[in-house]
């Protein structure tokens, strides 16, 4: 009779993950992961179909993750800019690596076999989760509903651009942002 392992699924994404956060995104496969977990590669296979939907389901857990640590920031005390340059942080930590292998996938097989949808899908929907937190953190700190959604907005857009670009950061966005005011 087979051995029986609970919760195999959420223990291959948490693998996943590990090998992601030591070795980079570009060493995960499916015999590295299951050496990691002392599995056999078919019993992955069981789960997943391959490595871009282990990559696809482990960047649902990152981001319900980043989520999360998006909400306790914004409910700290730190000033709006601290806020801003963390989650910029946060999300170029772990979304950018995902980003690129989800682009290298697309190149590799000439159509999307990565993650789910495509780039400006991805950066929308990332784009839009940021701006409810960020809108109801401002309406907090007591904006108006109509300032709080438009600095959302435009905030929102200000971190998609940081975490593709590494020349950017939140400072310097505020001081050029001062220059032009």
């Amino acid at each position: 009779m087979p051995k029986i392992i609970e919760n195999l699924s959420a223990d291959i994404i948490d693998g996943a993950l590990r090998i992601i956060e030591k070795e980079g995104i570009e060493r995960l496969n499916i015999r590295r992961l299951s050496a990691e977990l002392g599995i056999a590669a078919s019993t992955i296979y069981n789960y997943y179909e391959n490595k871009e939907a282990i990559v696809g389901a482990a960047a649902m857990v990152m981001w319900n993750r980043t989520l999360e640590a998006i909400d306790d920031l914004c409910s700290s005390e730190m000033s709006g800019l601290e806020i801003l340059s963390a989650i910029t942080v946060r999300l170029r930590t772990f979304f950018k690596p995902l980003f690129l292998f989800h682009v290298s996938s697309i190149s590799r097989e000439g159509s999307s076999s990565g993650l789910p949808g495509h780039q400006e899908n991805y950066k929308n929907v990332i784009k839009d989760e940021l701006s409810t937190k960020i809108e109801e953190m401002l309406v907090r700190r007591g904006s108006s509903t109509s300032e709080a959604k438009l600095s959302a907005e435009v905030f929102a857009g200000l971190i998609i651009a940081c975490m593709h670009n590494d020349d950017l950061d939140m400072e310097s966005i505020a001081s050029a942002m001062k220059v032009i005011i």
